[in-house]
């Protein structure tokens, strides 16, 4: 959630709890602003500079260049492609595959 989404939640309660403080209703519409502040859903993505994955493990990493699946190659500690070659590009955010259907 970005600053100014949080910034239109703030106000929003600010405005029901200046009119509607004493109402029922209004103390429901704060409680529901609220939870969207708590349910803000955390991003699959893994910043490279934080966490890398395990070697040979296949995942899918991003730049600002592409998105691909690659994995970390455990003998050069680069990232290699399925095709075997090894990539030129940086590569800054990675995450898991995700599950294939059921």
């Amino acid at each position: 959630m970005t600053e100014a989404e949080r910034a239109v939640i703030d106000a929003a309660k600010e405005w029901v709890s200046g009119r509607f403080a004493e109402d029922g209703c209004g103390a429901k519409l704060i409680a529901a602003l609220d939870r969207l502040h708590e349910e803000e859903p955390e991003s699959p993505w893994i910043a490279c500079s934080e966490r890398l994955p395990e070697p040979e493990q296949w995942v899918l990493v991003y730049s600002k260049e592409k998105t691909t699946v690659a994995c970390l190659d455990e003998d050069e500690g680069v990232w290699r492609y399925w095709s075997g070659d090894f990539a030129m590009t940086t590569y800054t955010y990675w995450m898991n595959l995700p599950e294939g259907p059921k």
